[in-house]
């Protein structure tokens, strides 16, 4: 090989690495202390064929035909639709995003595919690549521009606030867990759908999905994105919380109710940002107690954890009493 050859070589390689790191930055919105938030034009795809695939087959009601824009598509694109409806209805829609591993192995990798790619490739899963593939001028022509225009809005809204509360957020969310907040910034991909409930997240590394469809009240979002990034913090294996729950459970021979870790979670990060909007003049209920989540356990959760809250009481005591006032 000459001298040339080898620097040709060179300069290819440092100009692919380049283009992704373009394409890295490109996708990148914003970043914060705590987080960098991504727009991904295939993990936005994704999340809409698979919601949209769940709604058509969840409602007898409904047909291919209720597809959007479905009369404006050629006949091409229909059968093309049909099919790819067809494909996740038969394999992922009964599948969860949070927890099983072949939706967690897209999401990884999708995340690492520049939006500017027209066509991919997926060795794990080749058909459903082909069809993104096929699919993604439909997606971009009809869905593309709404779903990354409400995203960079509800993000670029929310993000004066999350500057403004994080240091305080973090800190506060880690000393009432009891868990050290991760050091590496957080990767939160904003997406125009996510799963049933608007957001979700896995944490081996720490990523969250959180979509902006439904735009709650002042400070819903800020206060889910504290939510899901607290569960590298609190869950139900891992934890000082998790470990008082079982150990309490176990010396009084009490029942764990069902997610009760879950409900702690709701309880603390939901006080802790309606704390720092409420110091901005903001009335704002907690997204628990808004929409009824954990609703028989919320009396129990605010008798038990707000001398805790306060610092009136240790951790152990409040889950303690918890544990008792549940059974």
């Amino acid at each position: 090989m000459s001298r040339f050859q080898h620097f040709a070589i060179i300069l290819f390689f440092l100009s692919m690495n380049s283009c992704a790191a373009q394409d890295k930055l490109a996708q990148t919105i914003a970043t914060t202390d705590h987080f960098e938030f991504y727009i991904n034009k295939w993990l936005n795809q994704h999340h809409f064929l698979f919601q949209t695939a769940k709604r058509l087959a969840k409602d007898s009601t409904t047909t291919i035909k209720d597809f959007p824009h479905w009369q404006e598509l050629s006949s091409q694109e229909q059968q093309l639709t049909e099919e790819l409806m067809g494909y996740y209805q038969e394999h992922w829609i009964g599948k969860s995003l949070l927890f099983n591993r072949g939706l967690y192995s897209i999401k990884r990798t999708i995340t690492q595919w520049p939006n500017r790619l027209k066509e991919v490739e997926f060795k794990a899963y080749p058909e459903l690549a082909q069809y993104w593939s096929r699919f993604a001028p439909i997606y971009e022509r009809f869905f593309w521009l709404k779903h990354q225009a409400q995203n960079e809005q509800v993000l670029q809204y929310n993000l004066p606030r999350i500057r403004a509360y994080e240091k305080q957020a973090t800190a506060r969310l880690s000393q009432l867990s009891q868990e050290t907040w991760p050091v590496t910034k957080i990767r939160v991909d904003v997406t125009y759908l996510a799963d049933w409930a608007g957001a979700y997240t896995t944490t081996n590394p720490v990523h969250i999905v959180t979509s902006t469809k439904e735009v709650g009240p002042e400070g819903d979002w800020v206060e889910t994105l504290f939510h899901e990034a607290s569960h590298k913090l609190i869950s139900g294996r891992r934890g000082k919380v998790s470990a008082l729950i079982q150990k309490i459970a176990k010396e009084e021979a009490l029942e764990i109710p069902r997610q009760l870790w879950h409900g702690i979670l709701f309880y603390f990060s939901g006080a802790v940002i309606k704390d720092l909007l409420v110091a901005d003049g903001i009335d704002y209920q907690l997204y628990m107690i808004r929409e009824n989540v954990f609703g028989a356990y919320q009396e129990a959760l605010a008798k038990s954890l707000d001398p805790y809250l306060d610092g009136s009481q240790s951790l152990e005591t409040a889950i303690r009493k918890l544990l008792i006032s549940l059974q």
